[in-house]
């Protein structure tokens, strides 16, 4: 990537949103699929009945690294960056989860580049700020500031 693609990446601002439904493994919603009828004997089901009962909201709620996984395929599917041959994770300065998210919930992300920096051998540095939302929320879900590095 050259320092002109580099410069425009750093003020390329993307707020386009990507949507994604949070599912809890084990409860498919089409039937014939694996654990698409949970039993209400099975360890799975009695452990998603009491997390229901006990968490604030009387949903089951998915757990907030769900939420954080979603960022590398966020980035990928609107950043779009078509010359990178391969992208290394690495790391997150600060991840903040606001909301618990109902399972079921569908998100939508948004992606701004804060910096890039050019890292030898020929690698650019990102950092991203990230925010997922519940669609229909009043606040995000997680804010994340996270960093890949990115081989040309």
């Amino acid at each position: 990537m050259t320092n002109r693609e580099t410069v425009m990446l750093q003020r390329r601002v993307c707020d386009q949103r990507r949507s994604l439904v949070a599912q809890p493994r084990g409860y498919a919603s089409q039937p014939g699929l694996p654990g698409s009828t949970p039993n209400s004997r099975s360890p799975k089901r009695r452990l998603a009945l009491g997390a229901a009962r006990e968490s604030p909201g009387g949903k089951t709620i998915a757990h907030g690294l769900l939420s954080l996984s979603l960022i590398p395929t966020l980035i990928r599917d609107i950043i779009g960056l078509k010359v990178v041959k391969n992208t290394l994770n690495y790391g997150a300065n600060r991840v903040r989860y606001l909301t618990p998210v109902p399972a079921g919930s569908r998100l939508r992300g948004r992606v701004e580049v804060m910096a890039a920096e050019d890292v030898p051998p020929n690698a650019l540095r990102v950092t991203y700020k990230v925010t997922i939302e519940i669609e229909g929320g009043k606040r995000p879900a997680c804010v994340a500031e996270v960093i890949g590095q990115h081989y040309r």
